[in-house]
């Protein structure tokens, strides 16, 4: 396994070692966005005699498990390396069986690549041997390959209560966690936020129903800041109209539920909202990536965090992923108004500029 963060440059990296062993590759991702980015950074990346295509004859074969899952796997021909993007899905059923049947785990087989951000996941050691590099999200940002990430802000709603939400599969459970969010007005509180800190910037913001999701898009809109939602529930037209729209910058608020924390990149989004507490270390990383990417033009990245007004030291901020990145307390009321800061958050803002 490699373990890169989000946007710094886990399909450049790979290609290399396409490049260099030179053998039939294999190279399998879960969605079609990320077949077709990988197959636009494999031909950038590789020199132009080198075929990168799908279940033909190419050299590198790039696709999704679905499709080579449903193809005879004698059909597919044999490959020296195979590549799996998002290897963190790789546990499931569908892929053992496929990569059982490509010969992986047995001697003289195709050597085995898995490319992830958040490698954190049960069942990989069953099919890895170790990680061979890691680059840690601080490293990444001092070495200047992640975009600087601001002060944050850590938006507080006073009734906001997660003590008796049920925690299932290791998370906040999204249905409740939603009714907590509603009853302490996150969807009002969120937009506020963006419209008073954030405005002017490309934002994306992550809720945990579709409900919060399309009330603090229709709340944006009422604040004047350019906003929709996409979910499950939006048609594949319409969704990619909106993310069209908003890669122009027509939007510039991007309010999804569940939908884009993989396999969607806009490196422009500068401002990024986690509307949802998480207990999971994999999906902040992923809500956060979406802003990391550099991009001409783009100084740093804003990230607001959404919390209670008590501190839960299991759920993820920037502050525990990276350290050393004190946030910006923005109170809001408990009809959801946000406040401008407090007297010691405005001068420990000031200190923190200082220094």
């Amino acid at each position: 396994i490699v373990e890169l963060p989000t946007g710094a440059g886990k399909t450049r990296t790979a290609a290399v070692l396409v490049r260099r062993l030179g053998v039939r590759t294999l190279w399998l991702a879960h969605t079609r966005e990320l077949v077709q980015q990988a197959r636009v950074a494999l031909r950038a990346a590789l020199p132009a005699t080198t075929e990168v295509g799908g279940l033909e004859s190419a050299h590198v074969v790039v696709t999704t498990i679905q499709t080579a899952g449903r193809r005879v796997l004698e059909s597919l021909g044999t490959f020296g390396l195979v590549v799996i993007d998002e290897v963190h899905h790789a546990t499931s059923a569908s892929y053992r069986k496929l990569l059982g049947g490509l010969g992986l785990f047995t001697q003289g087989g195709p050597v085995f690549l898995g490319l992830t951000a958040t490698p954190g996941r049960k069942g990989l050691a069953d099919l890895f041997e170790r990680i061979v590099y890691q680059l840690p999200v601080a490293d990444a940002l001092a070495s200047g390959i992640l975009c600087p990430i601001e002060r944050p802000l850590r938006l507080r709603l006073p009734t906001l209560d997660t003590g008796n939400v049920p925690v299932a599969a290791g998370d906040l459970q999204a249905r409740a966690l939603g009714a907590a969010l509603v009853a302490a007005h996150a969807a009002r509180a969120t937009a506020e936020v963006v419209a008073r800190h954030a405005r002017g910037r490309r934002t994306m913001v992550f809720t945990a129903t579709i409900e919060q999701a399309e009330a603090t898009a229709t709340r944006l809109g009422e604040l004047g800041v350019p906003a929709a939602a996409v979910s499950a529930r939006t048609n594949s037209v319409e969704r990619a109209d909106i993310l069209a729209r908003y890669a122009a910058g027509s939007i510039r608020a991007l309010v999804n539920c569940a939908l884009l924390t993989e396999g969607y990149d806009c490196p422009a989004t500068d401002c990024v909202v986690v509307a949802r507490p998480t207990r999971s270390e994999i999906l902040y990383r992923q809500m956060i990536g979406r802003g990391l990417r550099p991009s001409p033009g783009k100084a740093g990245l804003l990230i607001v965090d959404l919390v209670g007004a008590v501190d839960r030291h299991d759920l993820w901020s920037v502050g525990r992923l990276v350290g050393g990145l004190p946030a910006l307390d923005v109170q809001a009321s408990p009809t959801g108004e946000v406040e401008g800061p407090g007297l010691l958050s405005r001068a420990a803002s000031w200190l923190w500029n200082l220094l």
